[in-house]
């Protein structure tokens, strides 16, 4: 029955020849690496089949189990389309310009097959539809009816705004002051109100004040009592909740912004007057909580800008390049930036951003010299760069980021101490003890080099060590550890990683106790569960070490560090060690502050002092890796003649007795085929097909341990048919 009842609520808000359904790509598709949605096409409803149901007896009442799916039509191809994707891609053209890409903040009503989009969210699509287009129409690449096509969805867009109405939030308005039918009193009676072009709040208002009567079948009482809290707020409050019902937005959003707490604790810290004076100020600071998401630029411009033919004629619309709207603009586009990795932008790049951001007749584009006549205004929440080529531009949270870590690392760089009688090379060998040794004279180098860098790393305050995979980054990181209990005595390091699986490693090499960093932050209340997991900037409480360690330092964004470096109590820190490679993996999220760090000791002979690169490879069998060697020609910095040695060797297919192997593939099954049979080979030791037995012991470790690491499967995509998504789904099915 709660099925049943569950399927009749999601199809009977479905009208046919009047609701829209748009067709999206979330995984699979061979256009971008992340996970955004891409729009393929709209279409109309014309037909909406009955309810199915399973054969059978039914439960024990004799009901018969509903069917899920049910037959939907659409009004194809007299009114909707498909974007020429498939031809982009088999001609091979550049679609990008093309794609029309879902807002992340728009992500969750594109992610479970169907679900129901409001107005606002129908009327962002349809502008990038409309957008997409346009570019089709002027790149003149694949024929089709998209003249047409626009017209279409010109009127559309206008019918959806009229559906929307000047006042979509009036309901959500209407449930904060009291009235729990406050959604249904506005879908029967306020949207026939708006038909009729009378204007929705005027008569809401006149409810609430006593000037008409409440008087409607399942909504009087409600509507009397929403009227008592009413009258009871300051006028300031109700200027805001005015303001608000211009906007789709939902009864928490509502609540959240309307109470002062709540919409302090939601990282808005500014009173209704300044809400009323830059609605703006909601998109750029809502963090929004954990059941209601905050509130984005569309659904503010939308509300600020909206189409002529509904606006409130007494509301005057914001103009395109107000400066309000152009900050919140430019701040959404470098939050998409951050995502990506970039924590600053050209100034010119970041306003062609902006303009492609919106479509239609909303579109501006922000210009520089207005920037900086407002710049006092505009750095409220951006900050601005100038360097030789120009001016960049960056989230104010991101510089204030940067500011902390660029402001400890060089107070740290400046402190050392004097050097200690240490058995280096002692500690180091018992480090070692049990791995293959290479020839005299290479394992020479690479433990004299080790006991140097250990030296080096006693006696500063900050040290950062960095070097190939297979040069004992984290070997010689717990020698470090061990040398300085020896002269300090034993304590408890804090030991960080960005990751479980380095935490584990970590704590092997060590032998003492590590945590992850939001371990870490989670414990000492840096971050905020109740709003997303967002970082904290402040209110945290912070722990410190004599000798605090980082490993895996390049997969550490820049948000995250400096929220770790605000968590660590630096009264009680003598050492710092960062350890990394820079040309490994790198951070998800915006920066690469450990790869920016390593360029800025390096940029200086005094600062140099605190940077160990490690060169050589001690282990016997990490030195003669043909792979390792291969990788060596992908890292930063001047290549040699041997890169192109290993290249050809792979080239010409001089690998034999190497753990390297070179297999070429002319499609996806062919791929598939030869990833099988290496996987039956090299990880399962020849076994049979379906042979679970082998399948265990290729996780266990020679200790009976699961190691969930021993089969790794890289690809430099995600998406393509090749990409990781697909390798992972062609294994599991195997």
């Amino acid at each position: 029955e709660k099925q049943l009842e569950s399927l009749k609520k999601f199809f009977s808000a479905l009208s046919p020849k009047r609701s829209l359904v748009f067709f999206y790509l979330k995984d699979g598709q061979p256009f971008i690496e992340t996970s955004q949605r891409i729009i393929t096409g709209i279409g109309r409803i014309s037909k909406i089949g009955p309810q199915l149901y399973f054969g059978g007896p039914g439960d024990d009442k004799g009901h018969l189990y509903p069917i899920w799916s049910r037959s939907i039509v659409q009004n194809y191809p007299s009114e909707g389309f498909r974007l020429p994707l498939q031809e982009y891609v088999r001609n091979g053209y550049d679609a990008t310009d093309m794609l029309c890409l879902v807002p992340h903040t728009l992500q969750g009503s594109f992610s479970y097959v169907a679900e129901h989009v409001t107005d606002d969210a129908a009327v962002t699509i349809i502008e990038r539809l409309i957008r997409s287009i346009r570019t089709v129409i002027s790149e003149n690449k694949v024929i089709g009816g998209w003249e047409q096509h626009l017209g279409w969805l010109e009127k559309v867009l206008s019918e959806v705004w009229h559906n929307r109405g000047p006042y979509p939030g009036l309901g959500s308005a209407l449930i904060y002051l009291g009235c729990r039918s406050g959604m249904s009193f506005q879908r029967e009676i306020i949207k026939a109100v708006s038909d009729k072009k009378e204007d929705p709040w005027s008569f809401v208002e006149a409810i609430l004040e006593g000037r008409r009567s409440p008087t409607f079948p399942g909504h009087t009482k409600n509507l009397l009592e929403a009227s008592g809290r009413w009258r009871s707020e300051p006028e300031i409050r109700k200027a805001l909740l005015r303001l608000l019902s211009r906007f789709e937005v939902t009864p928490d959003q509502v609540e959240r912004v309307m109470h002062p707490t709540k919409r302090k604790d939601s990282g808005i810290p500014v009173d209704e007057s300044a809400i009323i004076d830059n609605p703006y100020l909601l998109s750029e600071l809502d963090l929004g909580s954990e059941d209601s998401d905050p509130l984005d630029f569309d659904t503010i411009d939308h509300g600020m800008l909206p189409s002529p033919d509904i606006a409130d004629v007494s509301i005057e619309p914001v103009k395109n390049d107000d400066n309000r709207r152009v900050r919140a603009l430019l701040s959404t586009v470098l939050q998409s930036a951050s995502k990506q990795g970039d924590t600053i932008l050209p100034l010119d790049e970041a306003c062609r951003l902006a303009e492609r951001q919106l479509a239609h007749d909303r579109r501006c584009l922000p210009d520089p010299i207005r920037l900086e006549a407002a710049k006092d205004f505009f750095q409220e929440h951006l900050g601005f760069v100038d360097v030789e080529g120009g001016r960049l531009i960056t989230l104010r949270s991101l510089a204030e980021d940067e500011a902390v870590i660029r402001d400890r690392i060089s107070r740290m760089v400046e402190k050392t101490y004097g050097e200690e009688q240490v058995d280096w090379a002692g500690i180091i060998d018992e480090a070692l003890l049990g791995v293959k040794e290479r020839s005299s004279e290479d394992e020479a180098n690479a433990r004299d080099e080790k006991v140097t860098a250990l030296k080096h790393a006693f006696m500063s305050r900050l040290c950062v060590i960095t070097g190939r995979a297979g040069t004992g980054k984290t070997t010689i990181a717990g020698a470090l550890i061990k040398g300085i209990e020896s002269i300090e005595g034993k304590t408890s390091p804090l030991l960080l990683t960005p990751t479980g699986k380095a935490r584990i490693r970590l704590q092997e090499r060590t032998q003492r106790e590590a945590k992850t960093i939001h371990q870490f932050l989670t414990e000492n209340n840096w971050i905020d569960r109740e709003h997303g997991y967002v970082l904290k900037r402040e209110g945290g409480e912070r722990k410190g070490a004599a000798t605090v360690l980082i490993d895996e330092s390049s997969m550490i964004p820049t948000d995250l560090l400096a929220t770790l470096f605000r968590a660590i109590d630096w009264n009680d820190v003598r050492r710092l060690i960062m350890v990394g490679d820079a040309n490994q993996l790198p951070p998800i999220g915006p920066g690469r502050p450990f790869a920016d760090i390593i360029a800025w000791l390096d940029t200086d002979d005094h600062r140099r002092e605190r940077l160990i690169r490690l060169r050589y490879r001690g282990r016997f069998e990490d030195a003669n890796s043909l792979g390792l060697q291969l990788s060596d020609g992908y890292v930063m910095g001047e290549t040699t003649p041997a890169d192109d040695e290993v290249l050809a060797r792979v080239a010409i297919g001089d690998i034999e007795d190497s753990d390297v192997e070179a297999h070429y593939w002319k499609d996806n099954k062919g791929l598939n085929q030869i990833l099988q049979s290496c996987i039956y080979r090299l990880a399962l030791n020849y076994a049979e097909k379906g042979d679970r037995r082998a399948i265990d012991a290729s996780f266990r470790g020679n200790d009976d341990t699961i190691m969930p690491e021993s089969w790794q499967i890289l690809s430099p995509v995600r998406r393509q048919p090749y990409g990781t998504d697909e390798l992972n789904r062609l294994i599991q099915l195997e």
